[in-house]
């Protein structure tokens, strides 16, 4: 893994890692969503919005929003730098 991230209920958790990003529903153990959307490692993944969004950034320079209830890719940007880490505010 390279980042994780809890939803502030506490029960579900967003984690990166390779090309890939995941929630996980931590009661079950069970995946929720998955996606490779990125062709070099995705390094970070950061819950924001009170949970309703999940934003993710990437070795290939892309900074991705998705809707945390519906798993829709709503926002993406592609910067002029890799991105190694995330920091929500």
């Amino acid at each position: 893994m390279e980042s994780i991230d809890l939803f502030p209920s506490g029960m579900t958790f967003a984690a990166c890692g390779g090309n890939k990003v995941s929630l996980w529903d931590v009661r079950t153990g069970r995946e929720l969503f998955s996606a490779r959307n990125n062709k070099k490692v995705v390094s970070a993944v950061r819950v924001v919005n009170k949970g309703a969004r999940f934003v993710t950034g990437s070795y290939d320079q892309y900074l991705k929003v998705y809707k945390a209830d519906t798993f829709e890719l709503t926002y993406q940007d592609k910067l002029p730098f890799a991105i190694g880490c995330l920091e929500a505010t």
